[in-house]
């Protein structure tokens, strides 16, 4: 097999499933025990060789200011300061937000 039919072929089997994780019904009769699987759908846990290769979503300018916006902070003695700690926290979080992780 040359070297572009082995990549192909590579390629096709990280973007394409090669199995199936999802509800099994445990059948149970006087001759024995055996699975029965629903049909594939929605609700399925596609399984692969390589994990899928998402787009990274970064923050917009106008979502980092808005987040620095409610990192600032007044204490008791009306001094103004930075909560830098849950700004970077902020980030985080809504980075995870975006990336659904």
């Amino acid at each position: 097999m040359s070297r572009k039919a082995m990549q192909v072929a590579l390629e096709a089997l990280e973007s394409d499933p090669i199995s199936h994780a999802g509800p099994v019904t445990v059948l149970s009769s006087g001759k024995g025990t055996g699975c029965g699987y629903t049909n594939i759908n929605e609700n399925w846990t596609h399984l692969y060789t390589a994990p899928q290769k998402r787009e990274w979503v970064g923050l917009t300018d106008e979502e980092i200011q808005d987040l620095s916006y409610l990192s600032q902070k007044i204490d008791e003695g009306n001094a103004a300061w930075f909560d830098r700690w849950g700004f970077a926290r902020a980030i985080e979080a809504k980075l995870k937000e975006k990336n659904k992780w």
